[in-house]
This record gives structure tokens, C-alpha cells and sequence, in this order.
């Protein structure tokens, strides 16, 4: 769906306008109602929100910032020789009980793989070798939350990635995330109004739509055409 097919969605089930339910008030809902989605989303199959992103290292720097909209890492790849590609295994900094200077590290991972773990939305870096300047020689692959939407008047579908760097919100969940606008600006009434029809079964219906995307193979995948919704079960 495109943004204003979802701003008409919505106000055609709540009984607004443009007036009385505003783009910048759907979009206060929608944001963090996206966010929440694609973490189950995101915990049923990664793949729908994974991207591959590159740091450069820099020499005798262990620590590297992720990117706010990073969810969890699939794996990390560095280029700890400054030539070839190594997978590092993920640890836990806690298990290492060693105090984490430079000659710890490089001592207690003599003879180890080099690893790597997150701390404060950093990935550190741990191996017998030290750091060296490598252009684009930390690559790791991440699930990301979806693009916000800027505004309502975009005629792009929410799913389509609007950059290299970005991923859109899967279509397959388009409509349940109008009907969770919609619960909750029911919800956030003085005057609480009735759920009805799809409303009432939304936990039911994304946890079937949840379902039926655990084992979706991404690269040889297909969604089927869905009648338009036409707000008969409301």
C-alpha cells in the first residue's frame, strides 16, 4: 500500500478527514506501531529486513558504532590481516575475564579466533592482531527497522527499499498495520470506541501472517494478488 492509500484506509474506518485525524497524527501512531511489528517480524524470518552494510577499520580501533535503526546482527566478516575476509565468532566480553587493553586482548586471543561482541550499540572487536587501517574492512549484515515514512503523500509502496541502505515494510503486513492504527486510535479516545470486525482478532491474524513467513525462501519467493479491501468486515 502507499502512504495515502493507507491514510484513506484508515480514515475511512475510523469515520475522519484530514481534519479531524491528521497525517502528522496518523504517523505519530504508525511510526512506533512499524517499529514494534518488524521486531516480530524480524524474530520470524530476518531476511525481510536484513541489509549489508561496511566500515572502514581504523588502525588500533576496536569499537565501531551500528546505526539506530539496527534491530540485532546476523554475522560479522573483517578483514583483520588487511587482506582476507574472516568470519568472527560471536561472545560475550563478560566471559573473557580479562581487563580489555590492547595487550590482553591480543594475548588471551593468541592461538583463538578472532571474535567479536555489541556493547552500547557498538561492535568490539577482539584477535592476536592489532588493528589496522582497512577501507571497507568490517562488513557485517543487519536487520533493520523499516524507513519511516516522511510524510502521507507518498505515492511509493511502503515496501519498496527507498535507497541501497534502507528497507521498506513488507506489503504482506500492510493492512494489519492500518488495523492497528486504527486500534489504536480507538484505543486513545476519552471515550474508548467498540472494536469491530478485524479489530478484534488482531493478535490472531499477525501471528497467522507471522506464520506463514518462518520458512519464506526470499530469493524464489512470490505474494499472491489480494482483493482490494473494501471495509466489509466492519
Amino acid at each position: 500500500m502507499k502512504p495515502t492509500e493507507i491514510a484513506s484506509l484508515v480514515r475511512s474506518k475510523t469515520r475522519t478527514n484530514a481534519t479531524t485525524f491528521t497525517d502528522a497524527q496518523i504517523l505519530t501512531f504508525m511510526n512506533p506501531i512499524m517499529d514494534s511489528m518488524s521486531e516480530e517480524i524480524a524474530k520470524m524470518n530476518e531476511n525481510l529486513l536484513g541489509i549489508t552494510r561496511q566500515a572502514s577499520l581504523v588502525a588500533d580501533q576496536r569499537n565501531y558504532a551500528i546505526a539506530e535503526d539496527v534491530i540485532s546482527l546476523k554475522y560479522v566478516n573483517a578483514k583483520i590481516n588487511g587482506t582476507d575476509w574472516t568470519e568472527l565468532d560471536h561472545i560475550d566480553i563478560s566471559a573473557l575475564g580479562i581487563p580489555l587493553q590492547e595487550s590482553n586482548i591480543r594475548s588471551h586471543f593468541t592461538g583463538h579466533a578472532s571474535a567479536y561482541d555489541l556493547l552500547n550499540r557498538e561492535i568490539y572487536l577482539f584477535s592476536s592482531e592489532a588493528i589496522i587501517d582497512v577501507t571497507n574492512g568490517l562488513e557485517y549484515y543487519a536487520i533493520i527497522y523499516p524507513e519511516h515514512p516522511a510524510n502521507l503523500t507518498g505515492t511509493d509502496d511502503l515496501s519498496k527499499d527507498s535507497s541501497s541502505t534502507t528497507r521498506g515494510f513488507p506489503r504482506q503486513f500492510h493492512t494489519l498495520l492500518c488495523t492497528r492504527i486504527i486500534i489504536e486510535y480507538k484505543q486513545s479516545r476519552d471515550k474508548p470506541i467498540p472494536l469491530v470486525g478485524n479489530e478484534t482478532t488482531f493478535d490472531k491474524d499477525f501471528k497467522s501472517k507471522l506464520s506463514a513467513i518462518r520458512n519464506l525462501n526470499t530469493q524464489n519467493s512470490f505474494i499472491a494478488s489480494l482483493p482490494p479491501e473494501t471495509g466489509e468486515d466492519y
